[in-house]
């Protein structure tokens, strides 16, 4: 069984490599792109794992791939439709979006489809990919993608006000000024949460 997964994992990073170069550059511009970020891989290296020959790709050599193809590392592991079946671990398999949520601990990822009605059933799936949930680890992945989606807020409100601000009256542009100042408290308040996450965490390991 672990044979045939690790095969099967091998085969699917290597159709992603070459779908992910494919039309745009060759093996040897691949390569020439891995020098550059200063972790060569050559062309032949590069050749044998999209064939098969060779059946191994380090973490290193997946990451510098990833970065010369300009694709997030994930979409090497688990990319293709999201709702295909994919064996993440040996006798696990779950679409392949459960395989993003489980490598990203992105939990909003993970919820199921609408299929999926009984509330209880979708949150033991849930569970069943993100665990841990309550680790240092996930609580810092999650406190840092809310203040991210806070700062997305923060910037799109911006250009809302850039683009409108002229037409607005004075209490339109009042309530915008205060919403923009709420975002930012809450970055604020986020980035100390994560702050002090991170010293509870760092007083774990002493």
């Amino acid at each position: 069984m672990t044979q045939h997964w690790s095969e099967g994992l091998h085969q699917r990073i290597a159709r992603a490599i070459r779908d992910a170069r494919q039309g745009r550059m060759s093996a040897q511009e691949l390569a020439d792109e891995t020098q550059q970020l200063g972790y060569p891989i050559t062309r032949s290296q590069i050749a044998n794992y999209e064939s098969g020959r060779k059946q191994t790709l380090d973490v290193a050599e997946l990451l510098v791939i990833a970065a010369a193809l300009e694709v997030p590392p994930v979409t090497l592991l688990f990319g293709g439709p999201p709702d295909e079946e994919v064996e993440m671990l040996p006798g696990w398999t779950g679409p392949a979006f459960f395989g993003i949520a489980w490598f990203s601990g992105d939990r909003e990822l993970a919820w199921p489809g609408p299929e999926v009605i009984d509330p209880d059933e979708a949150r033991a799936m849930v569970d069943q990919v993100i665990a841990n949930l309550h680790t240092a680890a996930a609580r810092l992945l999650w406190l840092t993608r809310k203040r991210a989606a806070v700062h997305s807020a923060l910037v799109e409100s911006r250009v809302v006000s850039k683009m409108n601000a002229k037409a607005w009256s004075d209490d339109q542009f009042d309530a915008m000024v205060r919403r923009d100042a709420r975002l930012i408290e809450e970055i604020d308040e986020i980035s100390d949460e994560i702050a002090k996450a991170v010293a509870e965490s760092e007083g774990q390991t002493e």
